[in-house]
């Protein structure tokens, strides 16, 4: 009976044994893996957090000038002082564009018969 069980029972035994401990010890390195990667994460989150502070710190700063403030007065709000007049410059409607661009090209009834030979040809 002894012989059995050094034989076959013991080495069974220890080979699960091992067994149990290699999949522990995958499980606790996956795991380690997995958390390095979040600790990278957050570190590379960290600190793109940290150079936007620094940025809106240095806003922060800029805006106690009266000048920086009134720059952004006119430009975000459309603010002028009692002694200046704006002037606003509005880019062309669609409908001036066609207008203009109507005079300028002739009709193809304008055009004479050898003015349409040569537009043929080009």
């Amino acid at each position: 009976m002894r012989n059995i069980f050094s034989a076959y029972i013991l080495p069974a035994i220890l080979i699960g044994f091992i067994g149990v401990l290699g999949f522990g010890i995958v499980t606790k390195t996956q795991k380690h893996n997995e958390l390095y990667g979040d600790i990278n994460a957050l570190d590379e989150e960290l600190t793109r957090i940290e150079e936007e502070n620094s940025k809106l710190k240095a806003q922060i700063e800029s805006f106690k000038n009266p000048e920086t403030i009134d720059r952004e007065a006119r430009q975000r709000l459309n603010l002028k002082k009692e002694d200046e007049h704006v002037v606003v410059i509005l880019p062309p409607d669609e409908e001036t564009i066609e207008e203009v661009t109507e005079e300028k090209t002739p009709q193809k009834e304008d055009l004479s018969f050898w003015q349409k030979i040569v537009n043929i040809f080009k």
